[in-house]
């Protein structure tokens, strides 16, 4: 088990440095000014919110013994993070941060499934203002669940 979860810790890692290098690149892009900064905001928001789903994935798969299943899996994967599984593990994140995440999720959703609607700066610019709030406590709620994920490799240790 120890290998496992060393594994899964390196894996949630580099999908966190992903997050935070999307998250990066969307803050220092600025006001939103024409087509092209606006879809690669989008691009970056996609990016972004696909790493979180990656963990998210990985934990479930891990942990959890498979992801949920049906048309509304990536919702319930996601809701599914803010439950205490007992005696499986914590919250990956807090219900805030869930929530929070949930706008990103749809937006993924769309600039996948838009056909190539054009993306409206001002709703890229409202998506892209709540992952510069989530940052900070995705990072911080990540470390905490990796502390969990330490310790349980730490006690399979023979």
């Amino acid at each position: 088990m120890n290998a496992r979860i060393e594994r899964l810790r390196g894996q949630i890692s580099a999908d966190r440095t992903l997050f935070t290098v999307h998250a990066t690149r969307l803050a220092a892009l600025g006001p939103l000014t024409d087509e092209g900064k606006t879809a690669v905001a989008a691009w970056a928001l996609h990016h972004a919110y696909t790493a979180i789903e990656a963990i998210l994935e990985r934990v479930a798969r891990e942990l959890e013994g498979g992801v949920p299943a049906g048309p509304e899996w990536h919702r319930d994967l996601l809701s599914g993070a803010a439950v205490d599984v007992d005696g499986v593990r914590p919250p990956v994140f807090t219900a805030s941060v869930v929530a929070a995440l949930h706008e990103l999720r749809a937006f993924r959703h769309f600039s996948r499934h838009g056909y190539g609607a054009p993306f409206d700066p001002a709703r890229v610019t409202h998506v892209a203002a709540t992952l510069a709030t989530l940052a900070a406590p995705v990072g911080r709620e990540l470390q905490a669940f990796d502390g969990f994920l330490k310790q349980v490799s730490a006690e399979s240790r023979p």
